[in-house]
């Protein structure tokens, strides 16, 4: 959510502000007379290993054609570095 606040309200209770944006994942947009000057919110939360399955689940999926392509691609990548194999690359 995003909340204005004035500079003044903000320096009569600056930690009570920054407490609930942290709390509430608020954004406070700053003004001073009128105008916005400034955005305040809380950083990214880093993520812990307990996070990897979520993390994981929301990447996007392959489809069974993509997944059949990328098998392939994969397997020519292969076939091409065994014929490399044993040449030395600084000769022409």
């Amino acid at each position: 959510m995003v909340r204005i606040v004035s500079i003044e309200d903000l320096a009569g209770d600056v930690a009570g502000h920054v407490e609930r944006a942290v709390r509430d994942g608020d954004t406070l947009v700053l003004t001073r007379a009128g105008a916005v000057v400034a955005e305040l919110r809380p950083a990214p939360r880093a993520s812990t290993l307990g996070d990897l399955p979520r993390i994981l689940d929301n990447l996007p999926h392959l489809s069974p054609d993509d997944v059949e392509a990328f098998a392939r691609d994969v397997q020519a990548a292969r076939e091409e570095a065994n014929r490399d194999r044993g040449r030395n690359r600084w000769e022409p």
